[in-house]
């Protein structure tokens, strides 16, 4: 999904690092452009592209970023002290469909594979799904999730479920489902 934030909240002093939030996430990497506004008092618009591994470059020589994927949370350095100019944050980014906050305490081993405990929604279709995983540099991996279960799922439910890693996001895709078809009784009636 778009997202696009405007006239973010943000700490920071001198040249920075300055820091806040996007209102949705986790943010698919290679997607985040956050832009600083300082026109108001005489400065310049500066624009933090995503490099796709959670740094962000910035329009003039010198400045640079970082953002986190599955937080959401951004940073950014000038090359000059903006201490007394009142600046302006925007960003637009792609999001998964649900906000996520990342868990604490995952281990991988060394070839990075890891197991986890997730909840499953009540309403999810029994089957599998693709999930990918994302940490906060953007590494991604995709692998099949299987629900069994839960049977009924209401007609025209698009269903995305997010499960939480640490420092990662773990998102099965958007699917739109069907209702079952419920199964009757058959009466019979006897003519004589």
């Amino acid at each position: 999904m778009a997202g696009s934030d405007t006239n973010m909240a943000y700490n920071g002093s001198g040249v920075g690092p300055y820091y806040g939030a996007v209102s949705n996430w986790p943010i698919k990497p290679g997607s985040f452009v956050l832009t600083s506004d300082t026109t108001a008092q005489g400065g310049q618009i500066s624009t933090y592209t995503d490099n796709g591994d959670g740094t962000l470059i910035g329009s003039f020589e010198g400045a640079y970023g970082d953002v986190n994927y599955t937080t959401g949370e951004w940073s950014r350095t000038s090359t000059v002290d903006l201490t007394d100019y009142t600046q302006l944050y925007s960003a637009t980014y792609t999001y998964y469909e649900f906000n996520a906050t990342p868990a604490e305490g995952i281990t991988t081993d060394s070839l990075g594979a890891f197991t986890v405990n997730i909840n499953v929604p009540t309403l999810a279709y029994n089957g599998t799904s693709p999930i990918t995983a994302i940490d906060e540099e953007g590494n991604m991996a995709t692998s099949d999730f299987t629900v069994f279960g839960s049977p009924y799922v209401p007609e025209a439910l698009t269903l995305g479920v997010v499960v939480l890693l640490s420092s990662a996001a773990v998102v099965i895709a958007t699917f739109g489902f069907r209702k079952r078809a419920k199964n009757y009784p058959i009466s019979r009636k006897t003519v004589a």
